[in-house]
């Protein structure tokens, strides 16, 4: 991954206790950091909800739009973990992929990336979701 990448990160996990196991967010923190050789987000957001909730039951996804629209032409890519940690509904996902393409940012897993370039990416959102 590019450097001079400049990244907004998102984790999540679905409950205070999952927040201590090994996807709590330090690991997820950590993990990603390794992956960007150390470069730290332009910013950050922290959510401990279920990933089943719809839009409204996700706050800080929706702050983390916000920061990317407010910043429209600043940020490159919106990552995360894994899928599973973003969405676990293909159609959420697919909205959320929109509004962000819509401004510019690029939204991705650290454990199972995908090439939105190719003409999988459907399918392969599908099935990581």
């Amino acid at each position: 991954m590019e450097n001079d990448i400049q990244y907004v990160a998102y984790l999540r996990v679905s409950t205070q206790k999952q927040g201590y196991s090994g996807l709590g967010v330090e690991a997820q923190q950590q993990l990603i950091r390794n992956y960007l050789s150390g470069k730290i987000p332009i910013a950050e957001y922290i959510e401990v909800e279920s990933g089943r909730k719809t839009d409204k039951g996700r706050p800080k996804l929706k702050e983390a739009y916000e920061y990317c629209r407010k910043h429209k032409g600043e940020v490159d890519l919106l990552l995360f973990l894994r899928w599973d940690r973003f969405a676990r509904h293909v159609g959420f996902a697919f909205d959320y992929k929109e509004k962000f393409e819509a401004l510019g940012v690029e939204i991705n897993s650290l454990e199972s990336h995908i090439d939105f370039t190719g003409t999988e990416w459907a399918t392969l959102l599908s099935l990581y979701c």
